[in-house]
């Protein structure tokens, strides 16, 4: 008996990592096409969203430090 709890609850983690597997490939899947869709439209390259997206994003970190540190002066 106990021998068949422990192959069904192997067999479960098992799916369970598969079923995983396979959503972060759909995932990924879907973001690559998203990404190219997105540099067709805009006729850039995706390497240029990526950097307009990281700069975006350090740009905002930037801006929040800044008024963080403006607000404290006052």
């Amino acid at each position: 008996m106990n021998q068949i709890t422990v192959q069904s609850c192997s067999s479960v983690g098992y799916e369970h990592e598969m079923a995983k597997a396979k959503l972060q490939v759909l995932i990924d899947a879907d973001l690559k096409k998203t990404i190219a869709k997105l540099a067709i439209d805009k006729e850039t390259s995706v390497t240029e969203l990526v950097e307009q997206a990281l700069i975006k994003q350090y740009l905002t970190k930037e801006d929040l430090g800044d008024r963080t540190k403006s607000k404290t002066h006052e």
